[in-house]
């Protein structure tokens, strides 16, 4: 019997090809529409990455992915854009030239928080110069409050529950932390309301 199934072909490379060009295209629009905002509790500018060699960078790095992973409400997502100077001296875009991987990222706040927040590490081509951003990207999690778990003077303490307020880091109150353990105990049920409620 000859044999009527139906032939398998791959992709044509010209649709493939196409396809990833309007995944950039995407995440370029996007990058774009966030530069045109202004800094606020979901968008952070930074004219470079942090230095991941330096133990104060480390503990300034989970401070900052810390405190908009606790600000943001379920179903939003908070982006930090490093490429870009501070809003204040002009919030020109500059790019950047060197940048950790997201692996490394997740250890390092693994390393430094309780529960790591959710990210992911994207890049962009801003502009034809071939300028390149990139974004530290943070989602919602349902183990929100996401603690410090090491402390570095003058920057970084396991003893308070940091937040983003407007475009500033700020900490949560006593009250504020209670109704985040309560939200994580509905969601599995759990009726230990355990942290620093209490405070």
């Amino acid at each position: 019997l000859a044999d009527r199934s139906p032939n398998r072909t791959s992709c044509p490379r010209d649709l493939t090809e196409g396809w990833q060009a309007n995944r950039a295209e995407d995440k370029r629009t996007s990058f774009l529409a966030l530069i045109g905002q202004p800094e606020g509790r979901l968008l952070d500018f930074k004219r470079s990455w942090y230095d991941l060699s330096s133990r104060r960078e480390k503990a300034v790095l989970a401070k900052d992915v810390l405190a908009m992973a606790n600000a943001l409400s379920e179903g939003e997502v908070g982006h930090i854009i490093f490429g870009v100077e501070d809003e204040k001296v002009g919030g020109t875009v500059i790019g950047v030239i060197d940048s950790p991987d997201e692996e490394q990222v997740q250890q390092l706040l693994s390393s430094y928080s309780d529960p790591a927040p959710n990210i992911s590490v994207s890049s962009s081509v801003y502009t034809e110069r071939t300028t390149r951003l990139d974004a530290l990207v943070i989602g919602w999690s349902e183990f929100q409050p996401h603690v410090a778990v090491r402390d570095y003077p003058g920057v970084l303490s396991s003893q308070v529950v940091y937040t983003r307020r407007g475009s500033t880091i700020g900490v949560l109150s006593p009250q504020e932390i209670g109704q985040l353990y309560r939200r994580r105990a509905e969601y599995f049920g759990d009726a230990d309301e355990q942290g620093l409620e209490a405070g």
